[in-house]
């Protein structure tokens, strides 16, 4: 993933650790759609909704 840095995904795995409340879902939905395609974006979150 070329789109964000080990950094920036070090910080969502961390704020994903004990769990994300609305705002952090909120924060962390905002810089997928920003930094990616709309296609990209939905392969993710189709990830996600199966996942949970």
């Amino acid at each position: 993933m070329e789109k964000f840095t080990v950094s920036e995904l070090l910080r969502f795995k961390r704020m994903a650790k004990d769990g994300l409340s609305p705002e952090e879902i909120k924060q962390i939905n905002n810089e997928l759609q920003n930094r990616l395609s709309r296609n990209e974006y939905e392969k993710i979150r189709l990830i996600f909704q199966n996942k949970f």
